[in-house]
């Protein structure tokens, strides 16, 4: 992951400190694939890694240690699994104990008919978010007629629709 991506994943990575559990990355395996899992109770995002045969599947990752990470990175720099491996180990040492609050259950929430999807439609987020900006920056609920249908949501501020992708 990038500079960028990595403060995305922070975005995602909860920082209320009444949900302790939700404060951390998981590495797991997901799919067959080492990944960091990240959660704020509202989003989830499963990034695969790249490298990092020595990370241990059921590792909590600090808040502390990505954001430290994030702070100090340059465009240059690279968060795969080899430098998580080197973040967690220079900044923690032993890192298999960090919380006591255990990490969610989050196969589980992902559905079933989610895995095999009866469809699917492809759209530039930032369509999204400059619509959802446009109407006072409350979410919008989306109505989705089809992959190439227009998506739309209406509001009492305004009528917002675009495009999906084509995939």
């Amino acid at each position: 992951m990038n500079k960028k991506q990595v403060g995305a994943l922070l975005k995602v990575m909860g920082k209320d400190d009444m949900k302790p559990a939700l404060m951390h990355g998981l590495i797991d395996e997901y799919e067959g694939k080492l990944a960091i899992v990240a959660t704020n109770g509202y989003a989830l995002a499963i990034v695969y890694l790249d490298g990092g045969d020595e990370l241990v599947k059921g590792t909590l990752v600090r808040r502390e240690s990505i954001e430290k990470w994030y702070k100090l990175a340059t465009g240059k720099s690279r968060l795969n699994g080899n430098e998580l491996e080197r973040v967690i180990a220079d900044e923690f040492g032993d890192y298999h104990e960090l919380s006591k609050s255990p990490f969610p259950q989050y196969k589980s929430l992902i559905p079933e008919e989610f895995r095999q999807p009866a469809g699917a439609i492809a759209f530039n987020a930032v369509f999204i978010s400059a619509l959802q900006e446009l109407d006072g920056g409350e979410p919008l609920t989306w109505n989705i007629g089809g992959a190439l249908q227009p998506v739309l949501a209406k509001t009492d501020r305004g009528v917002y629709l675009f495009m999906p992708k084509k995939q």
